[in-house]
């Protein structure tokens, strides 16, 4: 498409302009070799347009396939990061805080967070409980709501550690650290989608061995929050925030 167009245009230029009839030989000859000269710059600078333009094209196809290649390999990553979880034994499990409802319940997904973090206690795989959130917009610390159903479910409250200014998972993790700052490995519990980054913020904030345990609750806002962590695990890996 492009190269028809470029000779279409090139003949035009060439028969755009007329011979004198009065000139004579001598110079009509030296007119068809301007005339060839300008034709050959003409179609030696639109080749260069139009190959620019192709380049471009081009650079731009393969750039995006990387970038997408990069977010599908990064999300599949997280994904099975997130469900991979580990068996490790540490002294604590930090269950990090997620919505508490306007009458006082625990969400489902918080419920489920809890309910691991429980299991992992009664199998001893974590000796206390290190529980974060901060003050939700329903009106309620998260901490202090996850603490009470811990204690309702067999837990016992001096094994039980509540940080209510954990507002965000940055946050938690260095209030863990500035309360705990001699212990080196933790286990976070969290929505799968949540582990990856969860494990990068603690060691960021000097944990040595983070390691992972996922909720198990699964919801259709799942594929928008997994989606939304590939930004996130960057956000923190640059700001460290």
């Amino acid at each position: 498409m492009y190269v028809i167009d470029l000779i279409s245009k090139t003949i035009r230029f060439y028969f755009s302009s007329n011979f004198d009839s009065k000139s004579t030989k001598k110079e009509r000859k030296g007119h068809v070799y301007s005339k060839l000269l300008l034709i050959l710059t003409y179609f030696c600078e639109s080749f260069n347009r139009i190959l620019i333009k192709m380049l471009k094209k081009k650079v731009f196809k393969v750039l995006l396939l990387l970038i997408a290649s990069w977010f599908l390999i990064h999300e599949t990553v997280i994904i099975y990061d997130g469900l991979a979880d580990d068996n490790n034994k540490t002294n604590f499990g930090v269950v990090l805080g997620t919505t508490v409802n306007e009458d006082g319940t625990l969400s489902e997904r918080l419920k489920a967070r809890l309910d691991c973090g429980i299991k992992l206690y009664h199998n001893k795989q974590v000796k206390q409980l290190f529980v974060s959130g901060g003050l939700g917009k329903e009106g309620h610390y998260e901490g202090t709501k996850m603490a009470e159903y811990l204690t309702k479910n067999g837990v016992p409250q001096h094994h039980i550690y509540i940080d209510n200014k954990g507002n965000t998972t940055g946050l938690t993790a260095k209030n863990f650290v500035f309360q705990f700052p001699n212990e080196k490995n933790v286990i976070v519990i969290s929505q799968f989608f949540h582990i990856s980054r969860t494990k990068l913020a603690f060691k960021q904030a000097g944990i040595e061995h983070a390691y992972g345990v996922h909720a198990n609750y699964f919801e259709w806002r799942d594929v928008y929050s997994t989606f939304r962590e590939f930004f996130g695990y960057y956000k923190y890996l640059i700001f460290n925030p």
